[in-house]
């Protein structure tokens, strides 16, 4: 053999030796990376029924995926899916990872999960995310119920040409449940009382920005603060409310020292909402600061 050629023998074993050498450390990084993320798993059941019927759900499409936290992460566990069964029965492999799995569901004619967490106070809600951040894997079992379509909606009816604050008071009943299968509700708005809104099931799956107005004469009010008007427009549907525009205006939220109470609309320009939620701000309660020592 040449010189040459014994050369290039070399190079190309030391090449190869390098590239092992570089498999070997990859996937002791990995391995690392693992025990560090904490490779444990389980296996969960997770039961699936209609939130209004109590019946199990066959056929829902149960999924388990992981949030991203970083914009690239290689070691993200890879998504799991399963159907439920005739008694509404899926189970699943969870691992462990750097936040809790999410495991939501799905089925024709129903609405997504929607978590209550509207419908918590402010400390419940605390609670309830601290727990979530602590808890890496999820209970053995998982109840997730489904309400059937359509999306509930709210509508606030408000004296024909009025202008001004329209203020909504959230009443938290424990255990309470609108009636089964009820989607639309309507409220009507006498001056200068609030309306009064019992936040029980299913009005958690509507948000605050997107409720709806209209005037006692059937005129619409064009709504300017609803996230759920742009979701569902497709092309030019969508126009956005001009400021000068005499709309319906989400202006506040209003609170006590220990949660929320409700919110505030404003029937009006962009700088009338702006008014009122000013004054709605001025007038809620504020901590009291404790005086420095000199």
């Amino acid at each position: 053999m040449s010189r040459s050629s014994r050369g290039a023998a070399y190079n190309l074993s030391e090449a190869g030796w390098s590239m092992r050498q570089g498999a070997a450390v990859m996937a002791v990084m990995v391995g690392l990376v693992g025990l560090a993320c904490g490779c444990a798993s389980k296996r969960v059941v997770v039961r699936v029924y209609d939130a209004e019927t109590l019946q199990p759900i066959r056929g829902a499409l149960v999924t388990a995926d992981y949030p991203h936290v970083y914009a690239i992460d290689l070691f993200v566990p890879r998504q799991t899916q399963s159907l439920t069964d005739a008694d509404g029965i899926a189970r699943l492999r969870v691992r462990k990872w750097r936040q809790a799995a999410r495991i939501s569901a799905s089925a024709e004619g129903y609405l997504p999960h929607v978590p209550r967490l509207a419908l918590l106070t402010l400390p419940e809600l605390r609670q309830e995310l601290r727990r979530q951040q602590q808890q890496k894997l999820p209970p053995d079992v998982v109840e997730l119920e489904l309400y059937r379509q359509p999306w509930p909606t709210v509508t606030i009816v408000v004296p024909a040409g009025y202008r001004g604050a329209v203020p909504i008071r959230w009443i938290r009943r424990p255990g309470f449940s609108h009636p089964s299968g009820a989607r639309q509700f309507v409220y009507h708005f006498v001056p200068p009382e609030p309306v009064e809104m019992t936040l029980a099931p299913p009005l958690h799956l509507v948000r605050h920005t997107d409720y709806d107005a209209c005037y006692d004469d059937g005129t619409p009010l064009r709504s300017a603060s609803s996230i759920r008007a742009r979701e569902t427009a497709t092309g030019s549907r969508y126009k956005p409310v001009s400021p000068d525009e005499p709309a319906w205006r989400m202006a506040a939220i209003t609170h006590d020292l220990t949660d929320l109470t409700g919110v505030v609309y404003a029937v009006g320009t962009a700088e009338q909402a702006r008014e009122v939620g000013q004054q709605v701000r001025a007038s809620l309660p504020q901590p009291q600061t404790q005086p420095q020592r000199p």
